[in-house]
C-alpha cells in the first residue's frame, strides 16, 4: 500500500466517513510545502482553500446549533464559535484524534507537521466532507473529531 492510500485509509477510519471522491480527502490532507502539486487534474498547493470552506461549514454548524438552542443571543453564538473552533483547539483535536499522522508534508522539512497545518487540516477535512456529501455528513464528522457534541459540551 502506498503512502497516499495509507494516509487516506487512516483518516477515513478516524473520521468515520468514506469519500465518494477520495481526491477531496487527499487535497484536505496536504500540508504546507507538500510536494503534491496536482490532484485529479486540479492544481493544488496545500489545503488552505479547502480549509476556508471547512471554516465556513464549522461556523455554520455551530451557529445553527445555537439557533436551534433558541435560548442563546447572537453574542453567545459567536462565543461558541470562538470557543469550539479556535486554532489551538483544532490543533489539539488533530493530535488527539490521530489525524496529525495523516497530514502529507514535505519530507524535505523532516516530516514535521506545524501547528497551523494541524488546524487547517481539521478545517479542510470538514470542508472536503461537506463538498463530497452534505452538511449532515460534515456535522457527523465534526462530532466524531470532537469539535462539537458530547466531547465539547464541557466547554460551553
Amino acid at each position: 500500500m502506498n503512502d497516499r492510500t495509507q494516509k487516506e485509509n487512516d483518516a477515513i477510519t478516524i473520521i468515520g466517513y468514506t469519500f465518494g471522491d477520495r481526491d477531496r480527502l487527499w487535497e484536505a490532507l496536504q500540508g504546507k510545502r507538500s510536494l503534491v502539486t496536482q490532484i485529479g487534474g486540479r492544481q493544488v498547493r496545500d489545503n488552505r482553500k479547502m480549509a476556508m470552506v471547512g471554516d465556513g461549514v464549522i461556523t455554520l454548524v455551530i451557529r445553527k446549533d445555537a439557533y436551534i438552542d433558541n435560548r442563546l443571543a447572537k453574542g453567545h453564538a459567536n462565543n461558541r464559535v470562538v470557543t469550539l473552533a479556535n486554532n489551538e483547539r483544532l490543533e489539539a483535536l488533530c493530535d488527539h484524534s490521530g489525524l496529525t499522522r495523516c497530514i502529507n508534508v514535505s519530507p524535505l522539512h523532516g516530516g514535521v507537521v506545524s501547528r497551523d497545518n494541524k488546524s487547517s487540516t481539521v478545517e479542510a477535512i470538514v470542508g472536503a466532507v461537506w463538498l463530497d456529501a452534505d452538511e449532515t455528513a460534515a456535522e457527523r464528522v465534526m462530532k466524531k473529531i470532537g469539535i462539537i457534541g458530547p466531547a465539547a459540551s464541557h466547554l460551553l
